[in-house]
């Protein structure tokens, strides 16, 4: 007995020295629940994972009140703008599949198919040769010309939404320069005796009226005003259109002659090919000489 009581003694003299008062088990004190409650907020504040988290009180602890916290997990932003074109993706591809499934089945099903078909039946006649015209043109360059018509038609003083109109047409269409061999004299090809110096005087070199490009003339923009567009579900067009194309062909004539550069190309062209074809025959010097 008297071992127990120095023992007591001994714990209540260390209890005292360490500045800590020993509390009955089960007991709670306002200081404990708001260190507990404490440590619950900056454990959420800042959670702790892997080892150095913090392990749960075990059963047998007889200490102040158990509180048990749990982190969220943490979850990462995702963009909604990706999300939303993967949906849209997916529903234009599920759409097509669809379509394309639902129309093959209609066409298999179809109890019509085959027996209505189009044919095409040519029945032209072979062609009949009217006429031969000899040419003696030796086309010697040729041309590639493009170009803007700007027409526009006012009508005064009636305003343009009302009457009048602006057409741009998109012209194409080539020209050709060549000189004219059949109307040679007998002076046109000069040879000395020697039969090594050969002299031939031909015309200038002329252009050819435009060969419009059908396939790459096309009316870009055309502007009406409302009366016009009134006549004209009413009217056929074809003769404006033969308008616009007789003003292109003569637009790109006078493209062409502007410049020399077309009939000088032409006068070179044609100076080679006579030297080409007289100096294997012997001739060592060939003169081709131009009218003009």
């Amino acid at each position: 007995m008297a071992k127990t009581g120095t023992t007591s003694q001994e714990s209540k003299t260390d209890s005292a020295s360490s500045g800590t008062q020993e509390l009955p088990a089960g007991s709670t004190t306002t200081a404990s629940r708001a260190g507990a409650l404490e440590r619950a907020k900056n454990a959420v504040r800042r959670p702790v994972r892997g080892k150095d988290a913090p392990e749960p009180p075990s059963k047998g602890d007889k200490g102040g009140d158990t509180i048990v916290y749990r982190t969220a997990p943490e979850r990462r932003p995702r963009s909604r703008a990706l999300t939303f074109a993967l949906v849209i993706a997916v529903l234009i591809v599920s759409g097509a599949l669809a379509l394309n499934l639902t129309t093959g089945a209609l066409d298999r099903l179809n109890p019509f198919k085959g027996m209505f078909g189009s044919t095409e039946i040519d029945r032209s006649g072979p062609a009949v040769l009217q006429s031969i015209q000899d040419l003696g043109q030796f086309e010697a360059a040729s041309g590639y010309y493009e170009l803007v018509v700007d027409v526009e038609k006012d009508v005064k003083p009636v305003p343009s939404f009302l009457a009048g109109e602006r057409t741009l047409f998109i012209a194409a269409g080539s020209v050709d320069s060549g000189v004219n061999l059949s109307n040679l004299g007998d002076g046109a090809v000069e040879v000395n005796a020697d039969r090594t110096h050969a002299t031939i005087n031909l015309p200038a070199p002329t252009l050819s009226a435009p060969t419009l490009d059908y396939d790459r003339s096309y009316v870009y923009s055309q502007d009406r005003g409302l009366f016009d567009r009134a006549k004209d579900a009413f009217s056929d067009n074809s003769a404006e259109t033969q308008q616009l194309y007789s003003l292109a062909s003569q637009r790109l004539a006078e493209a062409a002659a502007e410049t020399d550069e077309l009939r000088d190309r032409a006068e070179k062209n044609t100076r080679a090919i006579l030297e080409g074809l007289l100096e294997p025959l012997g001739f060592t010097q060939v003169t081709v000489n131009f009218a003009g």
